[in-house]
């Protein structure tokens, strides 16, 4: 009688820890985990989070969309939402409106016809007029979100809905 002793199959373990080395590293290194659109220029030089849309059919944004002013360390980024153009302006929020946004409001001296809970925060809506012939000049969002306060400009009027769809798209 011959006794026949098996050995553990190395050469499955020896596949199985590849594959969870593989896994694991891309894991670290995953291509869909979401990259910063802002230039790395802008990035290095921002002394607050920069808040913008997140990828979607409604939104175009790109790397050419960011301008940074060094002199007022603020953020502008144009892009289009549903086809309108908006200009989001972004800073460092002062001390005395990180609590919210009613806070920026009062400071801004922003009188809101509309405001909406976003997935970021309070959302306050107002509309601009030129000084002395009080002619429409569009639409303001005020966002104060992750110490950053956010003004986005819009020229023509979008409707509450619009711009709840587009302040629910930032990241």
């Amino acid at each position: 009688m011959i006794l026949k002793i098996e050995r553990p199959p190395t050469k499955n373990l020896v596949i199985a820890s590849t594959v969870v080395v593989l896994v694991v590293i891309l894991l670290v290194m995953s291509p869909w985990k979401s990259s910063s659109l802002v230039p790395p220029d802008i990035k290095k030089q921002l002394s607050f989070n920069a808040i913008y849309p997140g990828s979607s059919t409604d939104t175009q944004i790109s790397p050419a969309s960011f301008s940074y002013q060094p002199s007022q360390n603020s953020l502008a980024i144009s892009l289009k939402y549903q086809g309108q153009s908006i200009i989001l302006s972004e800073q460092k929020a002062p001390d005395s409106v990180l609590a919210n946004t009613d806070a920026a409001n009062q400071q801004l001296g922003v009188h809101p016809y509309a405001q909406f809970q976003s997935r970021l925060g309070l959302v306050s809506l107002t509309k601009l007029f030129q000084g002395k012939t009080y002619s429409a000049q569009g639409q303001l969002g005020v966002l104060v979100a992750k110490g950053t306060l956010i003004l986005a400009h819009s020229a023509t009027n979008l409707s509450t809905n619009q711009w709840e769809g587009f302040f629910n798209n930032l990241f």
